[in-house]
């Protein structure tokens, strides 16, 4: 068993290999020793980071230069940033067309649609993200870099008005109204995709939930060429249930990764293909 700082080390050598260059190196080592886990979260070295840097700017390898802001105080950041540029959750060379349009749905900061943009320079990205906080941070890396990608304050559903949405940095979610609640706009996603007429389509769904109503919606107004990145957060059974649905509609599914969190819910990444 790896003792505390041989883990700690190990970890500072994973954020260190995943970097542009050596001139990012001091950013991953420090992003390394501020990264806490839930429980350390009231650390001395949490506690300092959030004083001493609000924002660390850092450069994955795979942005090819482009760079990501991340708030050391914000867990949700470096976990999200860890599947992203580590984890190799969103691997866009899997997709076997190059699409005309890239819909990115719960966008949080902007790290799909940043490799999405890497990986089809030119191709036009809609990106939909109702939390504020994460909009800001959104807008910040689009602006560092020099992007066009519209970013929408707006949720996706199955019609256009507004929802409540509670909870927030990368758990935030449509649903009943519950303590602290806020109401947002939502898009129909329906709506917009029929509108787009694109041919070849590439999507991301990480709703926190809602894509059990939605995913069985979209797939009649989806074209031909689609590549979707979906989070699924029901059971295992629903999933399977989903990937049946997919398949019946000429889409191929293959599971990325999973993380069982009860009997009853399993967190699933998973990327379905037709083309």
């Amino acid at each position: 068993m790896l003792s505390r700082i041989e883990w700690k080390l190990a970890e500072t050598q994973r954020w260190v290999d995943s970097v542009e260059s050596i001139a990012d190196w001091p950013a991953a080592i420090a992003l390394s020793l501020f990264r806490t886990r839930p429980s350390e979260g009231h650390s001395v070295v949490a506690r300092w980071s959030r004083r001493l840097f609000p924002h660390i700017w850092i450069r994955p390898s795979s942005l090819r230069g482009w760079a990501v802001r991340i708030d050391p105080s914000e867990m949700s950041q470096f976990v999200i940033f860890e599947e992203a540029f580590m984890e190799g959750v969103y691997r866009l060379d899997a997709v076997a067309f190059s699409p005309d349009f890239i819909i990115d749905c719960g966008a949080f900061e902007g790290y799909f649609s940043l490799l999405a943009a890497s990986r089809f320079p030119g191709v036009p990205i809609v990106a939909f993200e109702p939390n504020a906080r994460n909009l800001a941070g959104f807008n910040a890396n689009v602006q560092r870099n020099h992007l066009a990608i519209e970013v929408r304050s707006s949720a996706v559903s199955t019609t256009d008005g507004t929802a409540a949405f509670t909870g927030g940095g990368c758990g935030g979610r449509l649903g009943p109204p519950t303590a602290g609640w806020i109401v947002v706009p939502v898009t129909d996603l329906r709506r917009l995709i029929a509108e787009l007429k694109a041919e070849r389509l590439l999507v991301k769904l990480d709703i926190e939930g809602e894509e059990a109503t939605l995913l069985p919606v979209l797939l009649p107004v989806l074209p031909k060429q689609c590549a979707i990145y979906f989070e699924w957060h029901h059971s295992a059974q629903e999933y399977q249930r989903a990937v049946s649905l997919l398949s019946a509609h000429g889409f191929v599914t293959s599971l990325t990764r999973q993380n069982r969190i009860d009997d009853r819910t399993v967190y699933i990444d998973a990327f379905a293909q037709r083309h």
